[in-house]
């Protein structure tokens, strides 16, 4: 990470997998359940904001990471999104982050392991096993 520990992931956006609405973080709520506040998916476990600095995402665990460039990147910073399940962070820039887009790399990240069971997790809620 680019950031200090203190500025890492002040504001996470993620959209839920499950019911798709959007459901926004501060890293004062970071260590305990995450969950959406529509349907209850619980998107992360107690997430510990040192995932985020060794390069994985709090809620799939993925490490493909895009740079989403605001507007005015002078003044708001850039913000990192995952390629997984599309987690924004907020003025974070993760290390390994590709400095665009990239449709190669996000068909990569579909196959990866993190992608794989966070599919899984969706799946199995979805049926009721929770």
């Amino acid at each position: 990470m680019q950031k200090s520990k203190e500025q890492i992931a002040r504001k996470v956006f993620v959209d839920c997998p499950v019911c798709c609405s959007g459901n926004r973080f501060r890293a004062e709520t970071m260590g305990k359940d995450l969950a959406c506040d529509d349907c209850g998916f619980v998107l992360a476990e107690s997430p510990d904001v040192k995932a985020v600095e060794s390069g994985r995402c709090l809620f799939c665990g993925g490490e493909y990471f895009y740079v989403e460039s605001p507007l005015s990147v002078w003044l708001l910073g850039k913000d990192s999104a995952c390629y997984i399940c599309g987690a924004k962070y907020k003025s974070a820039q993760v290390d390994n982050a590709e400095e665009k887009y990239s449709p190669e790399t996000f068909a990569q990240a579909q196959g990866s392991g993190a992608a794989k069971r966070w599919r899984a997790r969706v799946e199995r809620y979805k049926q009721g096993a929770g």
